[in-house]
């Protein structure tokens, strides 16, 4: 497992606003994300803030999260993207 980034940010909904640790290697959408002891607290939603800045949303399972704790992501390759949607050209 590779380490995602430091919680800031818990919403009212159950959404978890993280800083990540390195911004060269953000995760795919859909990757999984666990806590320190290897649970699986959620997936990552969405990406968001400025290229210089960015903050990953992360939807969480009905799991009991420290507000303040690091994350990890499990290292995927080919990770599904939300809804099956796909990347490239139309073929007409």
């Amino acid at each position: 497992m590779r380490r995602l980034g430091k919680v800031q940010h818990a919403s009212k909904l159950g959404s978890l606003i993280v800083k990540p640790s390195m911004l060269s290697t953000l995760p795919p959408l859909g990757s999984k994300v666990y806590n320190r002891e290897g649970v699986e607290v959620g997936e990552v939603y969405d990406i968001i803030g400025s290229t210089k800045s960015p903050y990953i949303v992360i939807k969480t399972l009905p799991v009991k999260l420290p507000h303040n704790g690091e994350l990890f992501v499990k290292e995927t390759r080919g990770a599904k993207r939300p809804g099956g949607i796909k990347r490239g050209r139309r073929k007409h």
